[in-house]
């Protein structure tokens, strides 16, 4: 039979290490602000995980009950571990100074983050199948807010075993049961100050002015949730991706407000991982629901805040922040848009029913209200960004790419928008340094192509300034290098459908420009036949 006794011999080689195993307040002051001993804690997670495999070994692994004690709190010590530690989380490395040494230290944690979740799946497998007495929650937190592996605290393998032992123990874990918990006792003390001046009590659009004279919070604070508990959203991620439509309804007035603080946060990370949960949120909840409460309003204004937020020379948002956030906010805005355009103005829900039926809508003038609202996401957003983001083609590749789907949601009401859109594509395609990023050309085709086909016969009234681009772009890579074979396949296929549509309208002219473009430059033969 094992018996502390004897565990604590083995413990000899891992450097005096043995005693401070036991000492469960000293396992906590590792973790302490002020006293982060990352070192201590990656050792002793690695003692931990290599003694808890030893026991899953044995045939007879009956223990006593102190020890069984212990490993509860041995579990809850490496939970603890496990949450991010306060401070301002770097997402990205720049050239500061101050930010090298915090991503310094985050790199360390990852590391350690890895030991300390083999230590806890260690320790699962041991305890198995009698939790009684782990607090389910904690762990499922503990777990929960490494399941996205963009987050600043987490890695591809950490991410893994977050997933594996999530999968391994969801039935003793239980997100319903747990997430109403992590939504009250945890999310809801962190999101205290979550009462959206647009968003009553009961999780509804707000008619009330009281906002109106509240002091506002100061966005420089340094005790905000994003410095003290910055998994908070990775949390509420976790919650709304894995529970059930009822859930959702019933816990709608503490989601709401929640989403929509993450959303406001200055912080663009932030901003971009509140416009996912709002993905999310919407996703999994009857659509009625946002309809019915009017809050689709509230939180299409939000995600429209977003689209601002460029990497201009005035501004401090990254590249890179800006590409991940304007992503998730055009992709919440085209579901916003669906959902805006079937509103009826009925206010009537019931959050205790199973669900809230779709409001029945006539089908083209749903068509027509989206297009409208997407027209103003073009406008705004889309036709914006590329204006002030010229030079940035990743930005400009990104922007390129939700036109077409804009186009694609749009359908035949995406006609009024050619004139704008064409010119955009052709200057695309006319670069003459476009071959250096050849991923701008090959999103501007496939967008040409989706152009093409939801706007015909009318779209073709711009083939000649098509025909254009694609000759203009075809003259300059034609003799490029064998990286660039990918956008010379594109263009003779575009030149091929662009072909087609001319051909179902007996569009002599257009053979004919087509044969006086081969007679002047033999270059264009292989694209134009």
């Amino acid at each position: 039979m094992v018996t502390i006794e004897t565990v604590d011999n083995d413990y000899n080689e891992y450097e005096g290490l043995s005693a401070s195993v036991f000492d469960i307040d000293l396992l906590r002051s590792y973790y302490s602000p002020g006293n982060l001993q990352l070192g201590k804690i990656k050792t002793t997670a690695k003692l931990i995980a290599d003694q808890y495999l030893r026991f899953c070994s044995l045939e007879n692994r009956d223990v006593t009950s102190k020890w069984n004690e212990h490993t509860v709190k041995l579990t809850e010590v490496l939970c603890q571990w496990l949450h991010p530690f306060a401070g301002r989380w770097i997402w990205t490395p720049d050239e500061y100074q101050q930010t090298q040494s915090q991503w310094k230290l985050q790199q360390k944690y990852k590391a350690c983050a890895i030991e300390i979740f083999r230590a806890v799946k260690q320790i699962m497998a041991y305890m198995y199948p009698e939790f009684d007495n782990i607090d389910t929650q904690y762990v499922l937190e503990s777990i929960a807010i490494y399941m996205l592996p963009d987050d600043p605290w987490c890695t591809k393998q950490s991410s893994e075993l977050a997933l594996e032992i999530f999968e391994s123990y969801s039935t003793i874990l239980d997100v319903e049961s747990n997430g109403k918990l992590i939504l009250t006792d945890t999310l809801r003390p962190t999101f205290k100050s979550a009462k959206h001046r647009d968003v009553s009590a009961a999780g509804r659009k707000s008619t009330s002015r009281e906002h109106e004279l509240k002091t506002g919070f100061d966005i420089d604070a340094d005790e905000t949730w994003t410095t003290q508990k910055p998994e908070s959203a990775s949390l509420l991620h976790f919650v709304l991706a894995n529970v059930e439509e009822r859930f959702i309804s019933e816990n709608w007035s503490i989601i709401v407000p929640s989403v929509l603080v993450i959303i406001d946060e200055a912080d663009p990370s932030f901003k971009a991982r509140g416009c996912l949960i709002l993905e999310v949120l919407i996703s999994r909840c009857n659509r009625g629901m946002v309809l019915a409460t009017g809050l689709a309003p509230v939180f299409w204004d939000a995600c429209m805040s977003c689209l601002s937020y460029l990497p201009l020379s005035s501004s401090a948002v990254t590249t890179e922040q800006s590409l991940k956030l304007l992503d998730k906010a055009y992709t919440a805005l085209f579901m916003l848009a669906d959902i805006r355009s079937r509103d009826t103005k009925s206010r009537t829900v019931t959050f205790s029913s199973t669900a809230v039926q779709d409001q029945a809508v006539d089908q083209r003038k749903a068509e027509r209200e989206r297009a409208r609202y997407l027209s103003t996401v073009l406008v705004d957003g889309i036709y914006n960004g590329l204006r002030l983001c010229s030079e940035q083609v990743m930005i400009t590749n990104l922007l390129v790419a939700k036109l077409g789907a804009a186009a694609t949601q749009m359908g035949v009401y995406f006609v009024p928008n050619l004139q704008e859109v064409m010119s955009i594509l052709v200057n695309n395609l006319s670069e003459p340094f476009g071959y250096v990023y050849p991923p701008l050309l090959l999103t501007t085709l496939d967008t040409v192509d989706i152009v093409m086909r939801e706007t015909a016969p009318r779209g073709l009234r711009y083939r000649f300034l098509l025909l254009k681009g694609l000759t203009r772009c075809w003259k300059q890579i034609c003799e490029g290098e064998s990286s660039l074979n990918s956008v010379r396949e594109h263009l003779r296929s575009t030149a091929g459908k662009l072909r087609s549509l001319c051909d179902q309208l007996e569009d002599n002219d257009y053979d004919t420009a087509v044969e006086a473009l081969i007679q002047m430059e033999s270059v264009y033969k292989q694209l134009l036949r």
